[in-house]
């Protein structure tokens, strides 16, 4: 069991906001509502996952025995769990003001629950109605109800009067995205990631007209927006939205991905919504009438009518699921866009291929392979290329497995990507390391390029530091560690002087370029940064995701080695601290952060070794010549305070553990089709069982 924790902690002016999460339990440190000097605090508390009697009496004590040191006391995004104590508990708050607080709506058409945030002073009219605001289901769209009594929920909020904060709070809410009112994007959350080289990004929440997608923009730059979880789309915004995204899509281009039934309906109703953008996908939702299984799945727009007729079998009973959103919606939209030059269909995924519910598609791509590689399945297809599972056969039973990565083939008339794809293969071809993904092959195929890379059985960086969130854990100081040091390993041999003296950097060290197997090996992939060069610098076309970009490249330099010794520094506090210390709201303000703002240690309460802390002090130093002289360096200090902290360092046994019940299902799915493991069934098991295992998988993937 997690005890009271801090996870961030961010300072603006006098303002300080502490993230807390985790279990409020009797005899928790009340150093974690301690001040400091601030003269504000704001406690977010949206990842408090248990209140304890006793724990209550202690939090009331040490607010109180705050009270005269400060002049304010806030609390947003309050878990249900802590807005009941509000409710039930006099003195809760300590003579505090609550100013955000989540509560869950459920739908009654498909039984989707999700949590809603709610602002004490803007939805003071709904409070006082006695009625609950009202929230569309972000699966299928219709409305949804609030899982809880009005007149009992809102009995806090309504009894008490508000005063709106000071600036200096204020501009803390925004700097940490935490404020509703008066930010772009009201009620509405954007979370960012790259994949070569192309934004994209996750919107959840409502969109209203105080929402501008022109905030995303980068000048000549196509930019992907996700809307899987936009949960309602009104009308207030519309001429914000059309007039933006014409404009996005006259700039670089603008892909709409995963419209959700809120969304679709509007698109449905007004076409001019998507004049100009390229919309790859839609989202359905069916489910099982046998065992009630719901399954949440993002459709190609060209595969609507398929996925109608023939919707995809429960993962588990396998029974046909039937569809519950409206398919009048899905085929009027389908139709029209068909009908529409302007509107193109294009496809993106999220920068680690994820494998997706529809049936994967190797028939075509397996006719164009065959003389060489047997495709087993489809993982992903992205912005920039498909990713293929296959397995290379040769003389006397040789088999190998593999991904093939293809370009799509309307990108071979951009010379900009396809450069990027060669150059990411044959950069990455000549760098034979432990600790660096290896690409086996780069050839043609229906006249389009592919590459063929190592097959990984493991996860990226990315996506186990999202599962340690979900439990409330991070990885350990020594562990943290020798990961850092295992990338400055593979970087030392990248940078490593070939022999007309040139070194590659990789210029894109984040969690998702990071892969870790079971068996333990650190693997940096996606070197198509690494030899790109521009003719011109424009500020304002920044290669790289944004949050990770080190400062002298937002400055106009070149890249050099300790260009990715910033990503390592950058990298190891993410680890250790499960916050990005650089990411803001928008571009602009990310690249403000990294040029001007000073490095702060946002592990206040946490257990981060003071040896930790300094290299990571060192790595991130905004003048490169003060950071380590080179990788090889760098490497050296980790192992050597990972040496020092002792601990867990076992990251097979560490991995294996994280995902125990994902690798149970993989071997005990193969079990009775004569593979001994999961890897033994891709290298010797027919296709199509291989298909179906990753059509589960994506299915669970979608669910969580």
């Amino acid at each position: 069991m997690v005890g009271l924790q801090a996870w961030r902690e961010i300072r603006h002016e006098e303002a300080l906001l502490r993230g807390l999460r985790g279990r409020l339990d009797e005899g928790f440190d009340p150093a974690l509502l301690d001040p400091g000097d601030a003269k504000h605090i704001v406690f977010d508390l949206a990842h408090i996952t248990h209140v304890a009697s006793f724990g209550v009496r202690d939090w009331i004590q040490a607010l109180n025995a705050i009270r005269g040191r400060v002049e304010g006391v806030y609390f947003v995004r309050c878990s249900p769990r802590i807005t009941d104590q509000f409710n039930m508990v006099v003195g809760f708050d300590g003579g505090g003001t609550l100013l955000t607080f989540q509560a869950y709506y459920e739908c009654d058409t498909c039984g989707e629950q999700s949590a809603s945030l709610f602002d004490a002073q803007l939805d003071q009219e709904a409070f006082h109605s006695g009625e609950a605001p009202v929230r569309q289901c972000c699966l299928c769209g219709n409305d949804a109800e609030l899982d809880d009594d009005p007149s009992v929920l809102f009995e806090y909020v309504r009894s008490t009067t508000y005063t709106p904060p000071p600036a200096s709070v204020i501009g803390l809410l925004r700097k940490s995205e935490s404020w509703i009112q008066e930010v772009p994007g009201v009620r509405l959350a954007a979370r960012q990631s790259t994949e070569s080289s192309v934004p994209r990004f996750e919107l959840s929440g409502m969109i209203t007209d105080a929402f501008s997608p022109l905030r995303f923009a980068s000048s000549g730059q196509r930019v992907v927006l996700a809307l899987g979880h936009v949960t309602h789309f009104d009308p207030s915004g519309f001429d914000t939205w059309r007039k933006d995204i014409r404009q996005l899509a006259n700039d670089g281009g603008v892909s709409l991905v995963g419209c959700p039934p809120p969304v679709l309906r509007q698109f449905v109703n007004d076409p001019s919504l998507v004049a100009g953008a390229e919309v790859t996908s839609l989202r359905l939702a069916a489910q099982c009438g046998k065992c009630k299984q719901l399954v949440r799945s993002t459709i190609p727009l060209q595969s609507i009518e398929s996925a109608l007729k023939s919707p995809p079998k429960c993962p588990r009973c396998d029974t046909p699921l039937a569809v519950k959103d409206r398919a009048a919606d899905w085929r009027a939209f389908a139709a029209a866009a068909s009908q529409r030059d302007s509107l193109q269909v294009a496809s993106t995924a999220p920068a680690i291929p994820q494998p997706t519910v529809e049936r994967p598609e190797p028939v075509a791509v397996a006719e164009s392979f065959a003389d060489k590689y047997e495709v087993l399945c489809k993982l992903a297809e992205g912005g920039m290329a498909e990713v293929f599972l296959v397995r290379q056969h040769g003389p006397m039973g040789f088999r190998r497995l593999a991904v093939i990565k293809k370009i799509r083939p309307e990108l071979l008339t951009d010379d900009r990507m396809v450069r990027l794809f060669l150059d990411e293969a044959k950069l990455a071809a000549r760098l034979d390391h432990a600790n660096i993904i290896r690409v086996y092959d780069l050839g043609r195929s229906d006249g389009s390029l592919y590459m063929v890379l190592e097959y990984v059985h493991g996860r990226s960086l990315a996506q186990i530091m999202s599962e340690l969130v979900s439990k409330s854990r991070t990885v350990t100081p020594a562990l943290a560690a020798n990961i850092a040091a295992d990338l400055a390993r593979g970087l030392a041999r990248a940078h490593a002087p070939d022999t007309v003296g040139r070194v590659l950097v990789h210029r894109d060290i984040t969690p998702n370029n990071v892969l870790v197997s079971f068996d333990g090996t650190v693997k940096l992939v996606d070197f198509g940064l690494a030899g790109y060069r521009r003719s011109k610098w424009d500020r304002r076309t920044i290669l790289g995701s944004p949050p990770w970009v080190a400062p002298e490249v937002y400055r106009g330099k070149e890249a050099t080695p300790q260009t990715d010794i910033w990503g390592v520094g950058l990298l190891l506090q993410a680890m250790l601290t499960a916050t990005v210390p650089f990411h803001r709201s928008s571009i602009e303000a990310t690249a403000h952060a990294i040029l001007d703002e000073k490095i702060k240690r946002p592990w206040f309460g946490s257990k981060v070794p003071r040896r930790l802390a300094k290299i990571i002090d060192r790595c991130l130093d905004k003048q490169p010549d003060k950071r380590f002289e080179n990788a090889a360096t760098l490497e050296d200090a980790l192992r050597r305070a990972a040496l020092k902290i002792g601990g867990p360092t076992d990251l097979s046994s560490f991995a294996r553990e994280l995902y125990s019940h994902e690798l149970q299902f993989e071997n005990e799915f193969f079990m009775g089709k004569g593979a001994s493991s999961f890897v033994d069934a891709l290298h010797t098991v027919d296709p199509e069982p291989i298909a179906q295992f990753f059509r589960l998988r994506a299915a669970s993937i979608q669910q969580t």
